[in-house]
Formats: structure tokens, C-alpha cells, sequence
């Protein structure tokens, strides 16, 4: 038997009789007594751990399934809100169905964040590296974003190092995260720059045999972000809150997934911010080299496109 003394010292009692088969009675008794309180707390332990465990994963499970049965009806809406729009409608009934529209992409954004959390949280969010055209990435990341820049009278520009450092053409990685990670970039850009402009750049950072090390970075002439607020920057449900822009939508995930995205791709990222002046949000991230057979494929698929 154990018991939990004044002092909170657990003591584990041990009896053993001692037999005397001359007499046939016992003769003496040993007694043992053992603190096993460091024992008992590392097993309780144990059995918190695997009930955190078990909750979380529950959780896990419940954000990922009622993530999918969101995104399924909110694809519809937003498919329907764009048939719509395209449509003759009175100017009145237009912003209406505009503003329904983008409420319902906000809210898609909301819950993919939501669902990449969950599977970053959980180890479950897996790279699919595939060949990719790395200037047409950008290219692409950039045609998304340009209507709202062009809307707020921004010039977009990008750049590119040349010789030694110049960007591979070709290059193995997870196109869909890293356009994520450009897109959310670039829009955070957009969001807090009032005039002036955009620049994406990219150059080789380090090169190996068998990989390229790309350094990636965003600068925009906007607002700035004072030394405090770069700290918790990267953190989760993180908001640049300031009276000098309208507080854009959004709930604090988006450089937080992005951070974690970059690592997942063996790469950082950081900000370099000068408060009323800009920003340059800049990552790297590492890109396996492709070889002469996945080139040639790139190529006729570039080729059927045109």
C-alpha cells in the first residue's frame, strides 16, 4: 500500500514476513518503506499526455471534416455569385452581389487557413514536390494581386537576380505552398501600402548539387511596422492594428501559416521594417534541381498551353 504524507512525500509500504520452518511461525517481519512520489507523478504524467493527446486529435479530426463540409457548399455559392456577376444587372443589384461574393471568399480563406493550421498542428501537411516553371510562379502570383493594386493606383514591379545569383528556370518544390506563401505576401502588401509601389525579387541564395537555396522577398513603400509589433509578427492570431489604414479582414493567421510553411520547406523568414517608410518581408526556401527528363516535360506541357 502507498500514502501521501503531511510533507507530500508518497510512501510505498513493503512487507515481507520472515518464515521459520524449524518453528514453524514467522520470526520477524521486514518492512520497506519507498517514496515513490517522482514514480507516481511521471505516470500521471504519462496518462495527461495521452489524454491531451486523444483531445487534440479529436480536434484535429473535427476542425479537418468540418473544414471540407464548409468548403463544399461555399465553392457552390461562390461559383453561383460569379455567374451572376457576369450577368446584366442593375448597378445597385451588382455591388450587392459583389460584396456577397467577396464576403463568401473571405470566408473560404478563413476556413483554409483554419484547415492548414489543423494539419501543420498535427504533422499531417505533406510537400508534393513536383517541376515547376519558377519565373511563371511568380508571374502568376503577381496577375493575381494587380487588379487591387492597380485599383489603389500601385505599380507592381518585379526583379530578378542576374548572373551567379539569377533564379533556375526550372526547379522541384510545392507550387501551391509557395504561391500561398507569395499570395499572402503580396496582398498583406497591397492591404497596408497606400501609395507607391511593390517589388517581388528573388535571387540564389546558395546552391548545392543536388538543391538551389532561393531567397524570396516582398517590398512595398507602405506603412512600416514599428519594432514592437515585428516580434509578435509571426505569431498566431496576429493583427497589424493602425489608425493610418482600414483594418483589413482577417483573423491573424496568414504570416503565421506562412512561417510555418517556409519551414516546412527548410527555409525562414523574416521582416525588415522601417515604421512610415515600408516593409520587406523576405523567406528562402529550398528547391531540389530538376533533371534533363522532368525539363523536357515541362517543356511540352508549356508547349500544348500555348
Amino acid at each position: 500500500p502507498s500514502a501521501a504524507q503531511p510533507d507530500g512525500v508518497e510512501l510505498q509500504l513493503s512487507v515481507a514476513p520472515q518464515w521459520d520452518d524449524a518453528r514453524a511461525a514467522v520470526t520477524a517481519v521486514v518492512c520497506v518503506a519507498e517514496d515513490v512520489r517522482a514514480r507516481n507523478q511521471i505516470m500521471r504524467a504519462k496518462v495527461e499526455t495521452v489524454r491531451l493527446q486523444e483531445v487534440n486529435e479529436a480536434k484535429d479530426a473535427f476542425l479537418a471534416c468540418m473544414s471540407h463540409e464548409m468548403r463544399t457548399p461555399l465553392n457552390g455559392l461562390l461559383g453561383m455569385l460569379q455567374l451572376a456577376m457576369s450577368s446584366e444587372l442593375p448597378p445597385n443589384a451588382q455591388r450587392q452581389v459583389q460584396n456577397a461574393y467577396m464576403s463568401g471568399e473571405h470566408l473560404l480563406n478563413l476556413v483554409n487557413d483554419i484547415l492548414d493550421v489543423s494539419k501543420i498542428e498535427a504533422g499531417k501537411l505533406e510537400l508534393e514536390l513536383r517541376p515547376f516553371n519558377v519565373l511563371e510562379v511568380f508571374k502568376t502570383a503577381l496577375g493575381i494581386v494587380n487588379p487591387q493594386a492597380t485599383s489603389k493606383g500601385l505599380a507592381i514591379h518585379l526583379n530578378l537576380a542576374s548572373g551567379g545569383g539569377a533564379p533556375p528556370k526550372y526547379a522541384k518544390g510545392d507550387v501551391q505552398r509557395i504561391r500561398q506563401v507569395l499570395l499572402n505576401l503580396l496582398y498583406n502588401a497591397v492591404k497596408f501600402t497606400v501609395r507607391g509601389s511593390i517589388t517581388l525579387s528573388a535571387k540564389i541564395q546558395d546552391d548545392s548539387p543536388t538543391h538551389h537555396c532561393l531567397e524570396v522577398s516582398v517590398t512595398d513603400t507602405g506603412i512600416g511596422i514599428d519594432a514592437q509589433a515585428q516580434k509578435k509578427l509571426f505569431g498566431m492570431f496576429t493583427k497589424i492594428k493602425d489608425a493610418r489604414v482600414r483594418n483589413p479582414l482577417g483573423v491573424g493567421l496568414g504570416l503565421a501559416i506562412c512561417k510555418q510553411l517556409v519551414e516546412l520547406m527548410s527555409g525562414q523568414i523574416w521582416v525588415d521594417s522601417t515604421y512610415g517608410v515600408g516593409s520587406t518581408f523576405s523567406f528562402t526556401m529550398l528547391l531540389e534541381k530538376t533533371t534533363s527528363t522532368d525539363e523536357d516535360a515541362l517543356l511540352d506541357e508549356e508547349k500544348e498551353t500555348k
